[in-house]
């Protein structure tokens, strides 16, 4: 973790620590990790879920912005692989069978925090600026000249859009 000033973040303050993405990712995981196996040996899946919870907005609220758009897409599946992992490390009997009932169990179990705190880290990177992330990733993938072409005017009407290489109605 490294301390940078991030200004443009109204309530960040200088010193304030940011994550790279790499870290964000590395905090997730140990969380999920830890709270899944928590909640599998007290039998607790609320703690799944508050451990998602936490791993989650905890990674989204001290990410830098440029992570912010992989900091905020990343926790399902992370989740999905600790929890997964943590399935295959208390299975017993037939492995297989009992990490994919295991698996099956503590989704359904945790759903409602799922998708609580997946809206709950939308609506606080939008908040940090995860819609200029967007903006800067769709700009990057356009390239200079793609699209928007010096005097190129987009169709507005059916008609317009289905034409051949003479500018005539097809």
């Amino acid at each position: 973790m490294r301390q940078v000033s991030d200004t443009s973040t109204p309530s960040a303050g200088p010193g304030r620590v940011r994550l790279t993405v790499r870290g964000c990712v590395v905090l997730m995981l140990l969380v999920f990790l830890v709270s899944d196996l928590l909640g599998s040996k007290l039998g607790w899946g609320w703690v799944d879920g508050a451990g998602y919870g936490a791993g989650g907005l905890l990674a989204v609220a001290y990410a830098r912005r440029e992570a912010l758009l992989l900091v905020v897409t990343a926790p399902p599946a992370l989740f999905l692989i600790a929890l997964v992992t943590v399935e295959l490390m208390t299975a017993t009997g037939s492995t297989l069978l009992a990490t994919a009932e295991g698996t099956l169990l503590a989704l359904a179990t945790c759903a409602p925090w799922l998708f609580v705190v997946t809206v709950a880290a939308l609506a606080l990177g939008v908040r940090r600026g995860l819609l200029q992330c967007i903006r800067d990733l769709k700009g990057e993938l356009g390239g200079p000249g793609m699209g928007r072409q010096a005097g190129f005017v987009p169709p507005t009407t059916p008609a317009e859009r289905v034409r051949d290489d003479a500018g005539r109605p097809s």
